[in-house]
């Protein structure tokens, strides 16, 4: 009898361990596309002052050398 009860047991305890990796896999699986997500934006953040930085780059170019030429004139 008392071994009955045990194998019952184990079985309710397998059966609760099971949920419990469930749960545990579920809330990974979501922190793992909150991170992704969180990092998707902070590629877009730090692209977009990069292609800003570049423009300003470009732009600071054309006014030296349409100064020089003003200079030359």
């Amino acid at each position: 009898m008392a071994l009955g009860r045990d194998a019952e047991s184990l079985a309710r305890a397998a059966g609760q361990l099971a949920g419990t990796e469930k749960f545990l896999k579920a809330q990974n699986d979501a922190g793992q596309l909150q991170a992704s997500a969180k990092a998707d934006v902070l590629r877009t953040q730090h692209r977009q002052p990069r292609e800003r930085i570049d423009r300003l780059i470009v732009d600071n170019d054309r006014y030296r050398r349409a100064r020089q030429s003003w200079a030359a004139a």
